[in-house]
């Protein structure tokens, strides 16, 4: 026996497939980058969405804080996501944990683009959280005076009453945002809506605010 045949190695025709199987399906499977699809959603790519859908993934399935693929990537600003899923198939009204929509998601990290799209796509712009919140509370409460401007123009209730009973205009208040709180109020005369009580109130709150302000 030669040095070289006591080497010789023969493996079962069947071993070779399946180990051949097993190459080519690590290097064309989006399991191959280890993520699920809400982590795809969150810090992958369109192709890797596309993949687990084929494969039949649930695109709505909730990750394990009760969000979808479509609200994480509406929370985390990922626009060619967000188009993708709602593409492919998303429901865009679907809640997830304390009652968040996407839009509530996208409105309250800041995202306009996120924000726009989910609207033109159908989105409800004064759907409620399980506080009572609308995307446009979220906004105010985050500074977001793009967004803001964005759903008010978009048919935000401005009298809509969230968390604690506060509307939009009590929220930029107890923030102390006096720019936005005029903005609500000013959009409150312009659209000719009957000002509430409570908004009378505030509106006399900022002009006494105004008043301190320019005699110091």
């Amino acid at each position: 026996m030669s040095t070289v045949d006591s080497y010789d190695i023969y493996y079962p025709i069947s071993w070779i497939k399946t180990t051949t199987d097993l190459v080519f399906n690590l290097f064309n499977s989006p399991r191959k980058t280890k993520r699920s699809l809400p982590e795809e959603a969150e810090c992958g790519s369109v192709d890797g969405i596309k993949c687990w859908l084929r494969e039949g993934a649930d695109i709505n399935a909730p990750d394990a804080y009760g969000y979808t693929p479509l609200m994480n990537a509406a929370m985390l600003g990922r626009l060619d996501i967000v188009r993708a899923l709602i593409e492919y198939g998303a429901d865009i009204q679907r809640k997830g944990q304390f009652g968040y929509t996407a839009l509530h998601a996208a409105a309250q990290s800041g995202h306009l683009e996120v924000v726009q799209a989910l609207v033109k796509y159908g989105a409800s712009v004064n759907c409620k959280n399980d506080d009572g919140d609308i995307p446009l509370i979220l906004a105010v409460r985050g500074t977001h005076a793009e967004i803001i401007d964005y759903l008010l123009k978009a048919g935000s209730d401005i009298h809509q009453n969230g968390w604690l009973g506060q509307s939009a205009v009590h929220t930029a208040i107890a923030n102390g945002d006096q720019a936005t709180a005029d903005t609500l109020l000013n959009r409150e005369m312009m659209i000719g809506c009957s000002c509430s009580e409570s908004h009378r109130h505030a509106r006399e709150h900022l002009r006494q605010v105004s008043t301190c302000s320019v005699d110091e």
